[in-house]
């Protein structure tokens, strides 16, 4: 008990040896520098007269979200907010930039929180080094069983310090930076001096920030995912696939029920001459016959026509109502050779298929004639003409509501591929652009 009451962290009052303000350290003597916050002179804390190590010379100050000093939950840990710099990197005379935040727990030392354009990262350094390897022709490095595919590689600099750390800070430090990334995590491996340090990198709500520390934050800009950023569409797209599968096969089931359930039935099927001496178009009606329940109706129409064509106007009328559904057909057929080479065309059969015709007494209306060419020999023609009632199914609504239902799966997916283009677009991978400069 005596034990756990010594390590709860003191703040240790000194004095800015440059300016006389009162400085706070918060780090139970593990600090090495500290930045006083009237004069911004980077300090030596652990010179007991607090030795200068930088000077500032003006430029613009940053103010850090979380003020220092403020304390939140990470992971169930509670830590202190007791260093902020911010750092850069220049890509085209251009400088990025974004925040870290130091951490402190007397019990389990120190972690950062990066915030990077409103996306925040909870840091904590690693001892282990991981293993080199590749994935998918990149680079990559395993850690903890899990791989993590090269992403970028900068130079990142210190542009402004505040508070105190667990090393000597200077502004305009440079260090070389790779990242890994297996989202929602990230490896980073930093170069300087020598030395080389490895953190991991866990992505992290700004929500949950908000929560934790007590402090409105800003939510990231839309557009360009971050490195590590989780892709919201992880997952929807086998859901929707998994779903769109089931109920296919909810459908094909249900059609071979119906299918089943209700059987194709010849309802009128017969012969009819096409008189070769009549140059005049033959009507007449059949008689009646019944269909039995509503539905599609199948119309087939088949003749011995040979070197001739046959014109075949049919209507199919209810006798009740009146109400007619009329069609047209011509069956042909030729033959022939040319240069030693068999050729036929045209077609002596025909399907025809008439929608939502409902239960009742029907009969057909006919009229035929041959409409053969100029030269072709008349030759009587023999057709026939068949009705079935349909299965009770429509393929084309069948295949419509199937195309409907695949909507949502194609959908997600196509997010999710056009998230990971995005995020990859900011990488060392991302497509050249070509130069609109070019030298002529």
């Amino acid at each position: 008990m005596n034990e756990a009451r010594s390590l709860v962290p003191k703040v240790k009052g000194l004095n800015c040896p440059g300016c006389g303000n009162a400085l706070e350290l918060r780090s139970m003597g593990r600090a090495i520098s500290v930045t006083c916050p009237a004069c911004m002179r980077v300090l030596d804390a652990r010179d007991p007269n607090l030795k200068i190590l930088e000077e500032f010379f003006g430029g613009q100050r940053v103010i850090p979200e979380i003020p220092l000093g403020k304390r939140g939950k990470l992971s169930g840990v509670e830590y202190e907010v007791i260093g902020f710099q911010e750092r850069q990197v220049i890509v085209d005379l251009v400088a990025y930039c974004w925040y870290e935040y130091l951490l402190f727990n007397p019990y389990k030392g120190y972690k950062y929180l990066v915030n990077s354009m409103g996306h925040w990262n909870e840091v904590t350094p690693i001892h282990a080094i991981p293993r080199d390897t590749n994935a998918h022709g990149k680079r990559a490095v395993e850690y903890e069983g899990q791989k993590f595919t090269h992403f970028q590689s900068s130079d990142a600099q210190t542009s402004y310090v505040f508070g105190e750390f667990p090393w000597e800070v200077h502004k305009g430090e440079t260090v070389r930076s790779d990242d890994f990334i297996a989202p929602p995590r990230m490896l980073s491996r930093e170069k300087y001096s020598g030395e080389i340090t490895w953190s991991l990198a866990e992505y992290r709500d700004y929500r949950e920030i908000t929560q934790s520390f007590g402090v409105p934050l800003h939510a990231p800009s839309s557009g360009t995912p971050f490195a590590n950023q989780p892709n919201p569409f992880i997952g929807k797209p086998t859901r929707a696939w998994m779903w769109f599968l089931a109920t296919f096969a909810a459908m094909i089931l249900l059609a071979m029920f119906l299918s089943l359930a209700s059987s194709s039935k010849v309802v009128f099927d017969r012969t009819f001459t096409v008189d070769a001496q009549s140059e005049e178009e033959k009507a007449f009606v059949t008689e009646t016959f019944e269909i039995p329940s509503a539905g599609m109706l199948h119309v087939d129409l088949h003749s011995d026509v040979r070197d001739n064509e046959a014109f075949v106007g049919v209507t199919l009328i209810n006798e009740k109502t009146g109400r007619g559904w009329e069609f047209a057909r011509t069956l042909s057929h030729y033959s022939g050779t040319d240069e030693g080479e068999s050729w036929t065309e045209g077609s002596k059969s025909a399907t025809v298929n008439l929608a939502g015709i409902p239960a009742g007494t029907y009969y057909f209306r006919i009229a035929s004639n041959l409409d053969g060419a100029e030269g072709a020999i008349r030759r009587s023609v023999v057709y026939s003409i068949k009705a079935r009632r349909g299965s009770g199914i429509s393929w084309g609504l069948f295949f419509l509501v199937l195309l409907l239902l695949a909507i949502p799966p194609i959908w997600y997916s196509m997010q999710k591929s056009n998230f990971e283009t995005r995020r990859w677009l900011e990488s060392d991978y991302a497509p050249e652009q070509s130069s609109s400069n070019d030298d002529e």
